[in-house]
C-alpha cells in the first residue's frame, strides 16, 4: 500500500487540530526542540569529522577555507529553513511555505553531509 504525501492543506488541518489544546502546543514545541537538537548533533559530528580530516592533512588547511565558508552558509540556510518549517520563524513567508522550507532544509542538510564526507575522504 502506498501512502499519499500530505498536502499543505492536510498539514495545516492537522496542525490546527493539534494547536487547539495546551498539550498539543506543548507537543509541537517539544518535537521542534528535539528535532533541532538531533540536527545540531549531526552537524557537530560532521564538523568533528572535518576537523579530524584536516588534522590528518594539514597542508590543505588554507585550501579548505572557502569550502568551510560554503559549509557555514549551508548550515545557516538549513537552520533558517528548519525554523520556518516548524513555524518558529515566519519572516520567510506565510504558513503555506512551511512544507517547502522543510524540503529545502532536508536537501541542504543532505548536501552538507555529502560535502563534509567528501572533504574528509569518506564515501558519501
Amino acid at each position: 500500500m502506498t501512502v499519499k504525501p500530505l498536502t499543505e492543506e492536510d498539514f495545516e488541518s492537522i496542525e490546527s487540530a493539534v494547536l487547539e489544546t495546551a498539550r498539543g502546543r506543548w507537543f509541537l514545541a517539544e518535537y521542534a526542540r528535539r528535532q533541532r537538537a538531533t540536527e545540531t548533533e549531526g552537524v557537530i559530528a560532521a564538523i568533528e569529522r572535518l576537523e579530524a580530516g584536516l588534522a590528518r592533512r594539514p597542508s590543505l588547511d588554507t585550501g579548505l577555507r572557502g569550502e568551510v565558508a560554503k559549509i557555514a552558509k549551508m548550515v545557516g540556510q538549513a537552520h533558517g529553513d528548519v525554523l520556518t518549517a516548524f513555524g518558529v520563524q515566519t519572516s520567510k513567508g506565510p504558513a503555506a511555505s512551511r512544507a517547502d522550507a522543510a524540503q529545502r532544509a532536508a536537501l541542504t542538510l543532505n548536501q552538507l553531509e555529502i560535502h563534509l564526507r567528501t572533504l574528509v575522504g569518506e564515501a558519501p
